[in-house]
């Protein structure tokens, strides 16, 4: 059995409400609060892991819930005031893999700056000035998007420039994105992991 690749399932407990498990595996997770009672600063979070291998079951009775929508939501209320700790300040990504938008709570701002990130890089302020949105919610989305590990970090990439019709029609929902981005340069191996990501979020 030596050699053999083992998944990583996870179980995280915020303060006062039920446990999630996490089994990435299946890009899905079970349990915890309703959207309108997750925890927004949750006093304490804990978060338990467990090596399988590779013939184990899922962690859970599937299908169960997209992890995309949990990530998202805890991407949205992470780092209120700054880029998440993993991301460098005036960094450029883009979308490398287009989120399950309909599993989550979003707004037309949100599909509109994932849009303009699926077909170019920007930092977040070249992504809120292209997109008319603030520089806050600019912030979020990023820090949401990195969270869920859909977004290629291009730190060396030249400032983009984006004509004011191309900004207008994908604010308009007028930009034509397929929900597969197949052009986008694949995902930096030494970008942290879901855990690591989790860890630093919750400061644990």
């Amino acid at each position: 059995m030596q050699g053999m690749p083992l998944a990583l399932v996870m179980r995280v407990t915020a303060w006062g409400q039920p446990p999630i498990l996490v089994d990435p595996r299946y890009n899905a997770y079970a349990g915890g609060p309703d959207d309108a009672a997750f925890p927004e600063s949750p006093p304490a979070v804990l978060v338990e892991t467990q090596l399988v291998g590779p013939d184990a079951g899922p962690a859970f009775a599937l299908p169960g819930r997209d992890l995309d929508a949990l990530l998202w939501r805890i991407g949205l209320l992470a780092f209120p005031d700054r880029v998440a700790g993993w991301l460098t300040p005036g960094v450029r990504v883009r979308l490398q893999r287009w989120p399950n938008l309909m599993a989550m709570q979003h707004s037309f701002e949100d599909v509109s700056m994932a849009a303009l990130l699926a077909n170019s890089t920007f930092t977040v302020k070249e992504l809120a000035e292209a997109s008319g949105c603030s520089f806050e919610r600019a912030r979020s989305l990023v820090n949401a998007l990195s969270l869920m590990g859909v977004l290629h970090v291009e730190s060396d990439a030249p400032p983009v420039t984006i004509p004011a019709s191309a900004a207008e029609a994908a604010f308009q929902g007028g930009a034509s994105v397929s929900p597969e981005v197949t052009d986008a340069p694949p995902a930096s191996p030494r970008q942290p992991t879901l855990l690591s990501r989790l860890r630093e979020r919750f400061g644990i």
